[in-house]
């Protein structure tokens, strides 16, 4: 189906035409629609009024108020005058439109009737450019899923950093957008991918599963360079603070198993000096240079004799109370030493 000039040069109206004519070639043949109405008239008509007389006269009565100070007990008689000018004004703009309807009124007449006529089209023009419409998205995600296939042959061991949707660009499946310039930009995207997984493998970082995860979603190696970066940085960060927990609680190890041994040592040498004590004064059988006393503990009496024995003992406040409670044991009796 071809069609002529569909409607005529509005320039080449208003210079050399007095009507509108549009011609097409329509299936049913050839159709014309023209104005038969002369409207040379119309664009030669002015619209005058006695509009300098008015001007004349409105400069001269508003001329009194354009710079006038009122006072405040003028205020009263200003709003009157206000509402006169407002007045006037409103005289003068309900008059315009008065005319402006007249003047367009077989202007929106006309408009009505050939919007009657265009309604007429509509129904086919939509069959046709939905059709149409059909046809270029079925070209259009063709023309798509054949770069898809494309894609997939050539990504090769980039399939898991990059995929077809993250670089598809819209204007591929346009008609006017090149087959060869679509590939030419997939394998680009390709060897660019390729070219940041190879930056980040270089070095050698720690975190290089991390960094390849990142950028596999944003394709931007500026800003998986400073991951690194911070990466690196949080986890020095995280060593000093661990190697000084370390540090401290080793300290804090080696403080306490100095004060056990100091404890030992003590205990070891408070037994000693004891033994050194109960074997000078021959314990054993022979009654010792003290002085001797009967004790009765929980109401037995004792057997054998009882000796007194004095002697000075240093122990932690636990070491003391099972110091004492070992003496209740074994039914010694004991008091404290003043002095």
């Amino acid at each position: 189906m071809s069609y002529g000039r569909s409607i005529a040069d509005e320039e080449s109206v208003r210079q050399n035409r007095q009507t509108v004519e549009a011609e097409t070639q329509a299936p049913a043949g050839n159709l014309e629609f023209k104005l038969t109405t002369d409207i040379t008239p119309i664009k030669q008509t002015v619209l005058t009024a006695n509009f300098a007389e008015v001007e004349s006269q409105l400069r001269e009565l508003m001329a009194p108020y354009e710079k006038m100070v009122l006072r405040e007990e003028d205020v009263a008689e200003g709003k009157n005058v206000l509402a006169r000018i407002r007045k006037v004004e409103k005289t003068i703009d309900d008059y315009r439109k008065s005319i402006k309807r007249d003047f367009t009124a077989p202007l929106a007449a006309f408009e009505e009737k050939c919007k009657a006529l265009t309604a007429v089209c509509y129904e086919s023009e939509t069959n046709l450019s939905e059709q149409i419409n059909r046809y270029a998205e079925q070209k259009r995600q063709e023309k798509l899923s054949a770069l898809r296939v494309y894609f997939d042959v050539n990504v090769g061991d980039m399939e898991n950093f990059l995929t077809f949707e993250q670089i598809e660009n819209p204007k591929w499946g346009n008609v006017t957008y090149a087959q060869e310039q679509a590939e030419f930009d997939i394998r680009h995207a390709i060897a660019e991918c390729a070219d940041g997984v190879n930056a980040i493998r270089s070095l050698g970082s720690e975190f290089e599963a991390t960094l390849l995860t990142a950028y596999a979603k944003n394709h931007d190696l500026a800003s998986v360079m400073k991951m690194n970066g911070e990466l690196a940085e949080t986890k020095r960060r995280e060593d000093a603070r661990k190697e000084a927990e370390e540090a401290r609680r080793r300290e804090a190890e080696a403080a306490r198993l100095a004060a056990e041994e100091e404890v030992r040592r003590v205990n070891e040498e408070t037994r000693r000096k004891m033994a050194e004590q109960a074997a000078k004064y021959k314990l054993d059988d022979e009654p010792a240079p003290a002085q001797e006393q009967t004790v009765y503990q929980h109401g037995d009496v004792p057997k054998e004799n009882v000796y007194t024995l004095a002697f000075r003992v240093r122990a932690t406040r636990s070491q003391l109370v099972e110091l004492r409670a070992a003496f209740d044991r074994i039914g010694i009796w004991f008091e404290k030493i003043e002095g």
